[in-house]
């Protein structure tokens, strides 16, 4: 069993290792040396000295004043005070750094009022220091009903800071509003960054995360800040319940490897670089809502990133940008409302994903465009654009369930090797326009699985083929009304297969199908071509049908086409 002087010797010991004697304030009452008594009344007031400082809460009051010119908070820590109430408006900078040996395990800054805009820690070194700069040890702080104002930088975490800040305001700052690094910790709650400083930097920024560090807020406002609102950079943040971005040069970065997630109802307005920009990084919106407005440009910017989104609504300026930019990225998006794009509402480049309830209408560009890249589309509505959707440079499409209409050009056109699967949609071209335009090695494939496939247009063909191929399912119709109207046309070796259920209509003088240089039509017994099949004049596009050798076809056929019997 221990003697009581060595019992006190050894929680001693481990007393001043969490707590340093110059935290302290003051030496124990009493010191004992070898081989010396100590009476009961010592020992126990040593006790009570140490109980006092030793994992509980030493609080104390600080009173400033409210003329700006008040202090105490460093000499309050300084005493071996952990816990202090702030009343009023301080003016000092804390700075608290592991290394120098000066720190506490837990701080904890707490407005008196229960009201940040009463009792404040401003800058007092005229925008050359952190306001409160907490650096290595693993501390604890929390600041809670505060307003944190100015200097270079308002708040600073660094090496595995503990960082917990609710109902509190960050703002006038020169550079950094809050900043987090080398694995340090975020939770907040109700708070506000406002970068509203005349004399900030371009570089300024409300919230930066980096190197390894994490963030956990519910109900944030970002405002006024002249780079970005919120970034990060190897680092995760997560937001929750009502976040707002205001004014900020670019409101979400995320780069090199860092990982923004949201459950929050997100507003975004006044960007004028990008709303939202992923460089290498993850975006994983999963719920509640994101509005975006007001913003110049590209909305979204997405490269080599990763990105899942929900219920998002995003206006453009009408005269710049695309609403997204997607680039070498895997994407997932759901609940997407896109509009008034000055040129594309989406585009894509070498990119994998899916759209699933998307409507892109009004932009000034294409509904979407996409390049060498790999798409599906369902449950959508893409209309009021120049095309409704573009693709080249051999990407693959498949659209399902889906709306194509009310484009100003070609409701779909595919280009340069591309593949476009059709199930289950209604694709409308506007008069004069093709539904469905390929050209130069496309494969079109159309058909029905739980629901009807129309495509159509007016005063034109409803599908046009050029040096392609398709193939048109049991179910699916094809027409095209009015003056010289053509249900397929095809040009320049291109090829077509209609099978048996389907359906295609063209006028008397333009045809059903019109086929010229080399083509091929193909049509199954039990389809139906209700009007004139065309061949060009140079008499080498050919007709394979049942019937013909036997003269029981019912179909109309040219006589510069060669009819083939199948």
């Amino acid at each position: 069993m221990k003697t009581i002087k060595t019992f006190y010797a050894s929680f001693a010991f481990l007393f001043l290792g969490l707590f340093p004697i110059s935290a302290m304030g003051q030496s124990m009452p009493h010191t004992f040396t070898a081989n010396t008594a100590a009476t009961a009344s010592e020992v126990n007031a040593n006790f009570e000295y140490l109980l006092e400082r030793f994992d509980v809460i030493r609080e104390t009051t600080v009173n400033c004043g409210n003329s700006g010119t008040g202090s105490g908070i460093n000499s309050a820590i300084q005493n071996g005070y952990n816990s202090i109430v702030i009343n009023g408006i301080c003016k000092e900078n804390i700075n608290l750094d592991g290394i120098e040996g000066n720190t506490p395990r837990l701080l904890k800054l707490r407005g008196a009022n229960n009201n940040a805009s009463q009792d404040k820690i401003i800058d007092n070194s005229n925008y050359t220091k952190h306001v409160l700069a907490f650096n290595y040890s693993d501390m604890l702080v929390t600041i809670d009903n505060l307003t944190i104002s100015g200097g270079d930088r308002a708040i600073t975490a660094w090496s595995n800071i503990n960082l917990k800040i609710y109902n509190s305001k960050v703002e006038g700052y020169k550079k950094r509003g809050i900043q987090l690094g080398a694995g340090s910790v975020l939770d907040g709650k109700n708070l506000t960054i406002d970068g509203s400083y005349s004399g900030a930097t371009s570089d300024e920024v409300g919230l930066r995360l980096w190197g390894s560090s994490v963030a956990y807020v519910e109900n944030l406002t970002i405002t006024n800040n002249q780079e970005y609102g919120l970034t990060t950079w190897n680092s995760h943040i997560e937001v929750d319940g009502n976040v707002t971005l205001t004014g900020n040069g670019r409101a979400i970065n995320v780069g090199g490897a860092a990982t923004f997630s949201s459950d929050a109802n997100i507003t975004i307005s006044g960007s004028t670089d990008k709303a939202i920009s992923v460089n290498q990084g993850f975006l994983n919106i999963w719920g509640g809502t994101t509005s975006i407005t007001s913003t110049t440009g590209v909305i979204l910017n997405s490269w080599m990133s990763n990105i899942h989104i929900e219920n998002l609504t995003a206006t453009g300026d009408g005269s710049s940008g695309h609403i997204f930019n997607i680039d070498n990225s895997v994407f997932s998006l759901k609940n997407l409302s896109l509009s008034n794009a000055g040129e594309h509402g989406i585009w894509i480049g070498n990119s994998t994903g899916e759209f699933d309830n998307l409507t892109s209408s009004n932009n000034n560009g294409h509904g979407l465009r996409a390049y060498l890249s790999r798409i599906q589309i369902k449950n959508s509505v893409i209309s009021g654009n120049d095309d409704g959707i573009r693709l080249n440079g051999a990407s693959d499409l498949v659209l399902k369930s889906s709306t194509i209409s009310n484009n100003s050009d070609v409701a779909i056109q595919f280009e340069e090797g591309s593949l476009v699967h059709i199930y289950d949609s209604t694709i409308s071209g506007v008069s004069g326009k093709q539904a469905i335009l390929g050209d130069n090695k496309v494969l079109l494939m159309i058909a029905e699985d739980s629901g009807s496939t129309v495509i159509s247009t007016t005063n034109t063909a409803a599908i046009y083929l050029r040096n392609s191929s398709g193939e048109i399912g049991d179910g699916v119709e094809v027409s095209s009304t009015g003056t010289n109207a053509v249900g397929i046309q095809l040009d320049s070796g291109s090829s077509i297969k209609i099978e048996d259920g389907a359906t295609v209509n063209g006028s008397t003088n333009g045809g059903s199908i019109v086929g010229s240089m080399r083509s091929t039509i193909e049509i199954a017994t039990g389809s139906t071509v209700s009007s004139p099949i065309w061949c060009g004049s140079d008499g080498r596009t050919m007709v394979i049908a049942p019937g013909f050798t036997d003269n029981s076809s019912s179909l109309t056929v040219g006589n510069t086409c060669i009819k083939v019997s199948r």
